[in-house]
């Protein structure tokens, strides 16, 4: 690891936990650490710590001070348009007898010492799958933009809808998994976690409903672990499950999470992003489940990717070097799905080749849904 990741890790731990900055003396490479911060997704936190840490803010150049003000105020003023218009749909929703499930991001930073320093990105709503046409009735209507095709096509976990610059995932399923088998015993989780011991989270004048606790500190490294695969998650995700995990350390149950981490074969992956989140991030070790050491070496080579993939993968070959034409393109695709599949195996062997096998499986299958359709 560079000087610089690991004063940007320091940074990291500071903003989750509040510990001290170790920063070497006569450090200067400020831009280098902002840069990690914004691949990663993770500005406002990385950021506020560079200004409230008056040891670091002195060495700082003034325009370098400068241009870090903005990042605080722009991150406090996405979150108010977020939660403004969270308050709209769910009002809207919940006027016409849909009562949705707030997934991830905006339940998420609730759990962040500051939530507004969290990045934003979507706002995620469960409405099930008897919910999930008439919510597209209700919603078309109040939203500047939504996909009627996702909502028509069976196949679709979600529609997308957007209202201004704000983009909202209106979900059937919380996640949808390839292997049937697997499938099953999620869906099944699934229904349970998100109808039954929901959390409720106030914002402003409206309460808003969460996952199970259990189910959601699944859930949440279930969709962590679904990105990593399939082409790149970054560090925002692995902080989103850490003070998650750490605000509810004690409480959950663990014969739950083991039976359920074992019946969907995850909980060796469930291991070794948790030495990231207590090793790296600095989550205290006894408020993980399931903490193993040994899975140290195999959390060392997964960080390593997520450094150089970024924050959903928008660092990799294959998102910042398109090519032009469709057999180009084609081949292009082939050849970073190769590439990134021989990175996979060496750390996780089972899951890589299970991918390659449902990815064939799920071609095959559409290649015979769009011949039916021609």
């Amino acid at each position: 690891m560079t000087e610089h990741e690991k004063v940007f890790f320091s940074i990291l731990r500071s903003a989750l936990w509040g510990t001290p900055v170790e920063v070497p003396e006569g450090f200067t490479q400020w831009s280098a650490v902002m840069k990690l911060a914004k691949i990663q997704a993770l500005m406002g936190l990385v950021g506020d710590v560079l200004l409230t840490r008056s040891e670091i803010r002195e060495t700082l150049p003034t325009k370098f001070v400068v241009r870090l003000q903005e990042i605080p105020m722009t991150s406090v003023g996405m979150h108010s348009q977020m939660n403004m218009t969270l308050q709209l749909i769910v009002t809207n929703l919940r006027n016409h007898g849909v009562e949705p499930v707030l997934l991830k991001g905006q339940g998420l930073a609730r759990n962040y010492p500051t939530p507004e320093l969290r990045q934003c990105g979507d706002i995620d709503l469960y409405v099930g799958v008897q919910n999930y046409a008439k919510s597209y009735e209700i919603l078309k209507n109040i939203v500047s933009e939504i996909d009627e095709q996702s909502c028509l096509d069976s196949d679709e976990k979600h529609y997308h809808a957007s209202v201004g610059n704000i983009m909202i995932e209106v979900h059937r399923y919380a996640d949808i998994h390839s292997s049937s088998t697997f499938n099953q015993i999620y869906q099944e989780y699934a229904h349970i976690g998100l109808s039954e011991g929901l959390i409720p989270i106030q914002f402003g004048d409206m309460v808003v409903n969460t996952p199970a606790d259990n189910f959601n500190a699944f859930y949440v490294f279930n969709h962590m672990w679904h990105h990593f695969m399939h082409g790149g998650v970054g560090l925002r995700q692995l902080c989103d499950w850490s003070v998650f995990l750490h605000s509810r350390a004690g409480s959950l149950d663990l014969d739950y999470l083991s039976s359920l981490l074992s019946k969907m074969k995850l909980m060796k992956p469930w291991k070794v992003f948790g030495c990231i989140a207590v090793d790296y991030l600095g989550l205290p070790k006894d408020d993980f489940p399931f903490y193993e050491s040994k899975y140290h070496k195999k959390a060392s080579k997964t960080l390593e990717r997520i450094m150089y993939e970024g924050n959903f993968g928008q660092q990799t070959e294959f998102v910042r070097k398109p090519t032009r034409g469709y057999i180009s393109e084609k081949l292009f695709s082939l050849k970073c799905y190769i590439k990134r599949f021989f990175g996979l195996v060496v750390i996780f062997p089972y899951h890589a080749f299970q991918q390659i096998y449902y990815s064939i499986v799920e071609g095959m299958a559409r290649l015979v849904i769009d011949r039916k359709k021609r």
